[in-house]
C-alpha cells in the first residue's frame, strides 16, 4: 500500500501540483448554517432508546478510579468491552486511544452518547486507524467523535493516520460523525484482498485532517450524504473527497455523493483521479454525484483520469454523472489535468460557477477535451 502511494506523490509533488498551493493555508471557521440540520441530543436520546435497551456501557470496563478527562489510555479496556458484546455505548466523556485503536467486530452497533469522544494519543506512526472495520460485515456506528494528533503528532514521516479505517467490509452504516484532525484522512474506504461493499456514510462532519475528508480507493454502491468536509490541509492530496484507487484489481462502481457541501480545502472540494485503474478490467467506474457544493477550496472539482502511471493499450472506460452543482470562490472551479485519451462518459447537467450556469456549449466542449486529455479549466 505504502509504495504505490508514495509513488503517487511523488508525481503529484512535482508534476500536478501548482505551486501557490503550498502557500500559507488559512482554517476557515465553518459557519453553523453549514452544518447538517439535526437535533443531535435528541437523536442520541432516541436512538438510545429504541435500539441501545440492552447495550453496554463501556464504562463499566474502565478501571476504578478512571480519568474522565481524556488525559489516560485506555484501548485495552475498550477493546475488551468490545470484544465481549455486540451492542455497546461509549463513555459519556472524553477518552484516550493509543495508535492500533479499537477494532470492531460484525454483527456490532457502537453508540457515543452526548460528552463521548476518543482522543487519539500522540504518536509517531506512519499509518494507524482509530476504529478499525477491517474484513467485518453488518456494523453500525452511531455519533462517532473523533479527534486525531495532527496538533501533536511526533513525527513528520507518513500521511496515512486514519479515523475510521474501512477495508475489504460491507454493509456498514456511519451515522453523524465529527472527525477532525487525523494526520491523514478522516475516513478511508478500500480493499484488504477484497474491496469494500454497501458502505453509508450520512451526516457526516469532517474537519481540518491532513490529507482528505473521504478517501474512497476501492468500493462498490459506496453512499456518502448530506455532509459536510472542511479544511483538508497539510499534505497532498489536501482533497475533501477523493476518489482515487491505489491498484488495478481496484474498482471504482456505483459510488453515489449525495448532498455534499466540501469548504475550505486546501486543493480541491473533490477530485477523481483514477489512473491507477487500468488493467484487463476496463469497464469499472461508475459514479453519480447530485447536489454538491463547494466554497473557497483552491478547486472546486478536479480531474486526473489517467496521466498515463500504467501502459495499457485501451482506453479507461465508465461512467460519471454530475449534476446541480454550485460552485462558490474557487480559483479552479472546474479543472481537468493533462492525461491519456479515455472513454470514459461524463454527463454534466445544471453546473453553476457563482451563481452562474454555465452554458450547454460550454460543458460539451469540457466533456470532449476530458476525453482528449486535454487540459482546461471552466469558469
Amino acid at each position: 500500500m505504502k509504495s504505490s502511494i508514495n509513488y503517487k506523490i511523488i508525481f503529484f509533488l512535482f508534476i500536478v501540483l501548482p505551486f501557490n498551493i503550498f502557500a500559507q493555508f488559512l482554517y476557515k471557521k465553518i459557519d453553523e448554517w453549514l452544518l447538517p440540520a439535526i437535533d443531535k441530543k435528541a437523536e442520541i436520546r432516541k436512538v438510545r432508546s429504541s435500539l441501545f435497551i440492552k447495550a453496554k456501557d463501556l464504562t463499566d470496563y474502565l478501571p476504578k478510579n478512571f480519568s474522565k478527562k481524556g488525559d489516560v489510555n485506555y484501548t485495552k479496556y475498550l477493546q475488551k468491552g468490545i470484544d465481549n458484546n455486540k451492542k455497546i455505548i461509549l463513555p459519556d466523556f472524553p477518552v484516550m486511544i493509543d495508535f492500533g485503536g479499537l477494532r470492531l467486530s460484525s454483527n456490532s452497533e457502537v453508540l457515543f452518547q452526548e460528552n463521548s469522544k476518543l482522543l487519539l494519543q500522540p504518536n509517531s506512526e506512519e499509518l494507524y486507524g482509530m476504529i478499525y472495520m477491517e474484513g467485518v460485515e453488518n456494523v453500525k456506528v452511531y455519533f462517532a467523535n473523533l479527534v486525531g494528533d495532527r496538533d501533536r503528532h511526533q513525527g513528520d514521516k507518513g500521511e496515512w493516520g486514519m479515523g475510521f479505517f474501512i477495508r475489504n467490509s460491507k454493509n456498514i452504516k456511519i451515522y453523524n460523525p465529527i472527525i477532525s484532525k487525523m494526520w491523514g484522512d478522516g475516513i478511508y474506504i478500500g480493499n484488504l484482498n477484497n474491496p469494500s461493499e454497501k458502505i453509508e456514510i450520512n451526516f457526516a462532519v469532517i474537519d481540518n485532517n491532513r490529507r482528505n475528508g473521504i478517501s474512497i480507493v476501492a468500493g462498490e454502491n459506496i453512499f456518502v450524504k448530506n455532509s459536510l468536509i472542511a479544511n483538508t490541509n497539510g499534505t497532498i492530496p489536501q482533497s475533501g473527497i477523493d476518489i482515487e484507487p491505489n491498484k488495478p484489481d481496484d474498482f471504482i462502481k456505483n459510488i453515489f455523493l449525495e448532498n455534499i457541501i466540501t469548504y475550505n480545502n486546501a486543493d480541491s472540494g473533490l477530485i477523481f483521479a483514477l489512473d491507477n485503474l487500468q488493467g484487463n478490467k476496463l469497464d469499472r467506474v461508475k459514479i453519480d454525484i447530485n447536489r454538491f457544493k463547494d466554497y473557497y477550496s483552491n478547486k472546486g472539482i478536479d480531474f486526473y483520469v489517467d496521466r498515463g502511471y500504467n501502459k495499457f493499450l485501451e482506453p479507461l472506460k465508465g461512467a460519471i454523472s454530475i449534476r446541480n452543482i454550485q460552485l462558490f470562490n474557487n480559483k479552479f472551479p472546474i479543472r481537468n489535468s493533462y492525461s491519456t485519451k479515455s472513454n470514459i462518459q461524463i454527463g454534466f447537467q445544471n453546473i453553476n460557477i457563482n451563481n452562474k450556469k454555465i452554458n450547454t456549449n460550454n460543458l460539451d466542449t469540457f466533456v470532449q477535451k476530458i476525453k482528449n486529455g486535454e487540459e482546461q479549466i471552466l469558469k
